[in-house]
């Protein structure tokens, strides 16, 4: 029955038709879809910038966690070991820089009597060393430094 319809000249005249009338609205809607896909493509794209520069973020922000905690946690350790010392001749441990590392040979006192004995350049330096406010007089430094150290006067 199909081969009989397109056997006959007006059918095929009339899908003609149709074909030619339809012909723009396939390429206005073909064209209508092209755009949508590359507004969606432009938006996935947009969206894979932001996220890979949020992952980016994301992962210098846990690496700076862990650093701070790895920090914390030896500073509360040199803190819990200053504690303790009560003698002259007690250790003193020093506390991790502010850059992470440590203190080289020298720059900090061995024991609570080297500590008690710093004058006024040797305090001046530790406490530019890690950081801390500048004291006017010796004892506010010292005592700014044991108090940070947690070293008991």
């Amino acid at each position: 029955m199909a081969e009989s319809l397109l056997a006959d000249p007006k059918v095929v005249q009339m899908i003609m038709e149709i074909h030619a009338y339809l012909q723009p609205h396939i390429a206005a809607n073909n064209q209508r879809f092209d755009r949508f896909c590359a507004n969606i493509n432009r938006q996935l794209e947009e969206t894979t910038q932001k996220l890979a520069q949020q992952l980016t973020e994301s992962t210098q922000d846990m690496l700076d966690f862990e650093k701070q905690a790895f920090w914390g946690e030896r500073a509360d350790l040199s803190r819990s070991l200053n504690a303790t010392a009560c003698q002259s001749t007690a250790g003193l441990a020093p506390l991790p820089l502010p850059n992470g590392g440590y203190p080289a040979k020298g720059e900090f006192p061995e024991t609570l009597g080297e500590f008690m004995s710093l004058e006024r350049p040797g305090l001046t330096a530790l406490l530019e060393l890690y950081k801390l406010p500048p004291q006017d007089q010796v004892i506010d430094a010292r005592n700014t430094l044991a108090s940070y150290f947690n070293i008991p006067l």
